[in-house]
């Protein structure tokens, strides 16, 4: 009798510290919202403030309207300020990190809470180990390897490579295997080169059957000592040199140390056969767990070059464009830029920041400003609005102005990385802990309403289990596919219509008066059609690889929808189910997109090209436009048949992804499900499960563990 009367007196004990705990939460959570509203008003001014700061004026009420009024009218946060709010966000980062830390491994032995454990704390480990990735895009000799070194604050990379060999160079925190100053150096592979032969030997209109066998043709090439296609004539002379010098080293990958990294870089018989190389630096820069990437430029020749930029371009965490100073925007240029704009529309934040290096150069701030104009205007045309633009010198160790200027970007760049990313997982990180808490809470309320009537309880659980599972193995999400489905048609209608809305100028550039002059009029035509075709189909990939960054978002958002309709689905049967659901995963294969059309038979365009008998009648007399016509026609069912396959094989990628993916997720849901279930039930018949989380509750609540 004395057992069962204890047994009840801990119970009401139990039940008045719920009561309270849930009381005070509910102060707390009025409070809150106090501050945040407070804060709003201090901090997040509308345009509804001037008209409340006149009432305030009017009024007299002068302490609170100095305060308001200052923070309505400081545009820029004091040094002194910023300084307190990084300070600050330390310690709520150095908090939560420690409030994740004590919750999983407080929870993970109590049963049902297993996988949030796991997810606690694989989400505090990818807050601690977080490393960023910065890219530098830009044309070659604009300065990128200089602006480089500059960040780096050591002339680490050697400047000025050559256009058609530049490798991805990386340079990356050292680690227990890569200790300061090792290098890893990739040499591609023999069909990766091959790839790189072909595409060069086609501007020739030559044909090889293997990369062996393209050897005398290339050799043939350099000794008709032609003008047309420079670049591809430097590659290959670069590349017989170092084929028999290197052939053993191709597929392989050797770590050797930084001394030796001019001889990779600058030496191109090497760099033309080298893929890439990772250079493990310590600095300031890649303390804060930076990854610092210097890619070729937006000039290259090289698909491979533009496909691995793209790659760069979709996974960094900020994008860095280096332009130089007294260089105009080249054609190149224009292009890659209209690129980054297709990305940005699709992009969830801003990562983009535009460099206007050797500011040395000026004569005065005047012409600065000038240069800071033009660059903003292009960009603005380029579908890049409000860029971020700084202007430095890779000389900043020369003059205060130049220093001061570098600095003032590195702080806009580690804040916008740092802070920014860090605030949004922050936010994740302490809403997780906070609901776990709140589960807690909520498991030992309802353990000790229903502890009355345990036996039916327990047999009402395992019928609800059953269910609930049932509910996740037949969840159809067949719908959402279909949606997938029909945004990848409409994406690739859109693509159509963007390239053709272009058409013309790609046809004026290739069929410009400066080629078609007159004097041998099949090889000029031949040569104009060459480098219509050669456009078309670059802008063609590139419009594709950006439509795969919007069909990627769209993806993800039905990835949430499937999920959220799944756990509302499941709380009409169990309103205090959890199931924590990750981001969907990139796609596990690399699309590539290679456009046929510059392999396309001159013979098909024999009627339009007929059009052209001299340059006069053809810019003067508007046959160019009847050529243009001609064109449009054959071209609009050529793309028409290309875009139908290409939509077929990205409607094949992510349906077998979202295949894939749902079957994951759906084996992850039914642990969850058996892992909360399987808690309900201790609580029920296991005592020291209900004590163990009232225990940790009370340290919570008495602030002896979670930092407040």
């Amino acid at each position: 009798m004395d057992k069962i009367k204890g047994l009840e007196r801990k119970n009401s004990e139990l039940e008045q510290f719920i009561a309270a705990m849930y009381h005070k939460q509910t102060i707390l959570d009025e409070w809150e919202k106090s501050e945040q509203k407070e804060y709003e008003l201090l901090h997040e001014p509308t345009e509804e403030y001037p008209l409340f700061l006149d009432l305030l004026i009017e009024k007299e009420a002068k302490p609170i309207k100095g305060m308001l009024i200052k923070a309505v009218e400081t545009q820029e946060a004091t040094p002194q300020r910023e300084k307190m709010q990084k300070n600050e966000q330390q310690l709520d980062k150095n908090k939560i990190l420690t409030n994740m830390q004590f919750l999983s491994e407080q929870i993970q032995d109590i049963k049902g809470f297993k996988q949030i454990a796991a997810n606690l704390k694989k989400k505090g480990d990818s807050i601690l180990n977080k490393q960023y990735t910065i890219c530098l895009f830009g044309a070659f000799s604009a300065g990128k390897s200089s602006f480089a070194n500059a960040l780096l604050d050591y002339p680490l990379l050697p400047v000025s490579p050559n256009p058609t060999t530049a490798a991805i160079n990386r340079i990356v925190p050292i680690d227990d295997q890569h200790p300061h100053g090792t290098i890893v150096v990739l040499w591609k592979n023999e069909q990766q080169i091959w790839r790189e032969i072909k595409e060069h030997l086609q501007l020739f209109k030559k044909e090889a059957a293997n990369l062996t066998e393209s050897i005398p043709v290339i050799k043939e090439l350099i000794q008709k000592q032609t003008t047309d296609f420079k670049a591809s004539i430097r590659y290959f002379q670069f590349f017989l040199q170092g084929y028999e010098k290197n052939k053993e080293l191709l597929g392989r990958e050797i770590q050797t140390d930084y001394t030796k990294l001019e001889q990779y870089v600058a030496l191109e018989e090497n760099s033309c056969l080298i893929a890439s190389i990772d250079v493990y630096f310590e600095c300031e820069f890649t303390k804060k767990g930076m990854i610092l990437i210097d890619t070729p430029g937006g000039d290259s020749i090289n698909t491979r070059h533009t496909e691995v930029s793209f790659e760069y371009m979709k996974e960094a965490d900020s994008i860095v464009y280096v332009s130089y100073y007294n260089h105009s925007f080249s054609k190149a240029d224009k292009s890659f830029l209209l690129q980054l704009g297709r990305m940005k529309d699709a992009m969830e934040t801003d990562k983009m920041f535009f460099v206007i290096n050797a500011i040395d150069l000026a004569q005065d701030e005047q012409e600065i400003q000038a240069v800071a104009n033009y660059v903003a205007d292009q960009l603005q045309e380029h579908g890049i609005f409000q860029p971020r633009i700084s202007l430095v010198s890779s000389l900043y160790y020369q003059k205060k102005e130049f220093s001061d200027r570098l600095l003032q970007f590195k702080e806009q760049l580690f804040a916008f990385i740092e802070e920014d990313w860090m605030a949004m997982m922050l936010r994740s990180a302490k809403t997780d802990c906070e609901k776990t808490v709140e589960l807690l809470q909520r498991l030992v309320q309802s353990a000790l309403d229903k502890k009355a009537e345990k036996h039916q309880e327990e047999q009402r659980l395992k019928e609800e289990h059953h269910k609930i599972a049932e509910m996740i193995k037949g969840f159809d999400t067949d719908y959402l596919q279909q949606k997938i489905q029909m945004e990848i048609e409409e994406q690739l209608f859109y693509v159509k219509q963007r390239i053709f809305f272009r058409f013309t100028d790609f046809l004026v550039d290739a069929f410009h008066p400066s080629v078609l002059k007159g004097e041998n009029k099949t090889n000029e035509l031949q040569r104009a059609l060459d480098q219509f075709l050669r456009t078309f189909s670059y802008e063609m990939e590139q419009e594709l690889r950006a439509t795969t960054l919007r069909i990627e978002n769209f993806y993800e958002k039905k990835q949430q929808e499937a999920c959220e309709i799944l756990l509302n689905k499941l709380k009409q049967k169990n309103e205090e189910i959890v199931l924590q659901f990750a981001k969907a995963s990139k796609s596990e294969e690399n699309i590539t997109f290679y456009a046929p059309f510059r392999e396309m038979d001159y013979s098909l365009f024999k009627k339009a090209l007929a059009y052209f008998k001299n340059p006069k009648a053809f810019f003067e007399k508007n046959e160019r436009k009847k050529l243009a016509d001609e064109m449009q026609k054959i071209m609009d069912e050529y793309s028409q048949t290309y875009l139908k396959k290409e939509t077929a094989v990205l409607e094949s990628v992510y349906l077998e992804q979202w295949n894939k993916e749902e079957m994951e997720k759906q084996k992850e849901f039914l642990l969850q499900a058996a892992d909360y279930y399987e808690g309900k039930l201790a609580l029920l018949t296991e005592e020291e499960q209900v004590e163990k989380i009232v225990c940790l509750l009370k340290e919570i609540e008495e602030g002896k563990q979670l930092v407040q």
